[in-house]
């Protein structure tokens, strides 16, 4: 894409400011590589978890507890490979246990993370949202919450330091991980 590096220092007379803006239009042109389309960023509605980074709206999202309507898992079981975070437990919202892939944008699941098996209240959660279309490791934003603060929080290679949630996720439904697809492993279909 080009860049205009024109710096307006003062106010212009009207016709000179019109065809200036006529020829900056030029600027912006997509014949270099097209223009990415703006993520979802969203505060969470009943379907959608917050992804703007904010502490405090994704902790008041998930204490609301509106994501215990989706489809979830009966109960908390072992990790299932490749799985980092241990005994867990899955909610998906109707985009993704009623979607195909590629899912659309606005699909989400929440992983309940828990000490063992016994335990009856999560000690953390994940989030995973599509914030984009197209298979870019950065079209999911990521979240974690453990000890009630949101540790890393972001689109993968864009915001979340290292992407390792990409990184995992992204093997998903393919030959290595063949469960789930569109960088979800979850089974809640």
């Amino acid at each position: 894409m080009r860049t205009c590096p024109l710096v307006l220092t003062r106010t212009l007379p009207l016709p000179l400011a019109l065809s200036l803006a006529a020829c900056l239009l030029g600027c912006s042109s997509t014949a270099d590589a097209p223009a990415s389309p703006a993520a979802l960023v969203t505060t969470g509605d009943a379907q959608t978890p917050p992804t703007n980074g904010a502490a405090d709206a994704t902790i008041a999202w998930l204490k609301a507890g509106t994501y215990k309507s989706w489809k979830c898992e009966p109960a908390p079981h072992a990790p299932r490979i490749p799985s980092v975070h241990g005994v867990a437990r899955e909610c998906a919202n109707t985009l993704v246990s009623g979607g195909s892939y590629p899912f659309n944008v606005g699909a989400a699941n929440v992983i309940e993370y828990y000490p063992d098996a016994a335990a009856t209240t999560p000690s953390g959660y994940g989030i995973t949202v599509r914030v984009l279309t197209g298979s870019a490791k950065d079209a999911w934003y990521y979240a974690e919450v453990k000890g009630g603060a949101l540790g890393s929080a972001g689109r993968a290679f864009k915001d979340t330091p290292g992407g390792t949630c990409a990184d995992c996720h992204i093997g998903a439904g393919t030959s290595t991980y063949p469960s789930g697809g569109d960088s979800v492993f979850s089974p809640v279909r």
